[in-house]
């Protein structure tokens, strides 16, 4: 009992206070580098996300043009067989 009296009378020793000075500092400096992690993955996603959304808007575009022109070519042949059953000369030849 008495070293155990002895042992807190004495306090917190210098070594002590040193391997728990390292551990915090290993500790900051795996929390900083979660940290530019974590920032390197949002740029990373945000690029991404740009990126995405560029080309989505693309595909859009060129699908809505492609079904405009596929609707165009289709008048055309309908047009173009109503002339052709009804005996009239196609496209005036």
């Amino acid at each position: 009992m008495k070293a155990v009296n002895a042992a807190t009378e004495e306090g917190v020793k210098e070594q002590d206070l040193t391997s728990t000075k390292n551990q915090i500092s290993k500790l900051n400096r795996l929390l900083y580098d979660i940290k530019d992690k974590q920032n390197n993955e949002r740029h990373r996603l945000s690029v991404h996300k740009a990126v995405n959304e560029h080309s989505h808007s693309r595909m859009v575009l060129n699908s809505l043009f492609e079904t405009i022109f596929y609707i165009t070519v289709s008048g055309f042949q309908v047009y173009t067989i109503r002339k052709w059953f009804s005996g009239s000369p196609i496209l005036g030849y």
